[in-house]
């Protein structure tokens, strides 16, 4: 993982990372402040109801270095990821991309905030993961990247076929942890779509998260598991 990352901040080495990490932190900390004052119940672990922000700086990075132009995305919650993903594509594309992001079954999504050039390209989507990928199967359009915070479900894994291009994936996952012991959403999610669509699978090797040495300040990555294939291997 950590010359995985190093190869991603060396495809960005045209803009300050360090300037735009902390733009996505700000984020998160602005998000969890609007959780709270909303009074948004949060789960063990949760920061805003969002990876925390090594994960999220991952996240961010991954979006600038693949460049998805169509994402979907599952298990919002208040929707801090969706604009990490959203910051990333709009330095790349402007307006020109599309987030359609869904959590299920309480709509908490916070949309009163200062980032609407961000939020106006998300489409928001109070749906279990199943009905909306059903819905996009039945749209006969293809997206590009699928970022997940949630388990997948077996009609997930088949209705990728259906929205996606298998032969050139990118998936990322949170709550991938490297304890072979520990059960988690990310590390089935990781093996089935692996399993199903011959990825290559690129997961955390400790839990305490990625420092980067160098120009990079900050920790990247706690428990995030990506993977690849096709075009998007061939990046890195």
């Amino acid at each position: 993982m950590d010359d995985f990352i190093k190869k991603m901040i060396k495809q960005n080495s045209d803009t300050d990372l360090n300037k735009r990490f902390e733009e996505v932190i700000k984020i998160s900390h602005e998000m969890y402040e609007l959780a709270v004052r909303n009074k948004i119940p949060m789960g063990p672990g949760m920061v805003g109801g969002s990876p925390c922000e090594r994960d999220l700086l991952f996240w961010y990075l991954a979006a600038r270095t693949f460049k998805p132009k169509k994402v979907v995305e599952v298990g919002a919650w208040i929707g801090t990821s969706t604009l990490v993903i959203a910051k990333a594509l709009y330095e790349i594309y402007g307006e020109d991309f599309t987030i359609t992001t869904c959590d299920y079954p309480n709509n908490v999504y916070i949309k009163d905030h200062k980032y609407k050039h961000l939020s106006d390209r998300i489409y928001y989507s109070n749906l279990h993961s199943d009905s909306l990928f059903k819905s996009l199967s039945a749209s006969n359009q293809k997206y590009d990247a699928l970022f997940s915070d949630a388990d997948l479900t077996n009609n997930n894994i088949g209705d990728i076929n259906n929205i996606f291009d298998p032969s050139n994936l990118l998936f990322l996952t949170h709550d991938v942890y490297p304890d072979s012991n520990k059960s988690a959403k990310g590390n089935r999610a990781l093996e089935q779509v692996s399993k199903t669509y011959n990825t290559t699978i690129i997961a955390p090797k400790k839990e305490s998260g990625t420092v980067v040495d160098g120009h990079i300040d900050y920790p990247i990555n706690a428990v995030t598991g990506i993977a690849l294939s096709g075009k998007y291997e061939s990046i890195i």
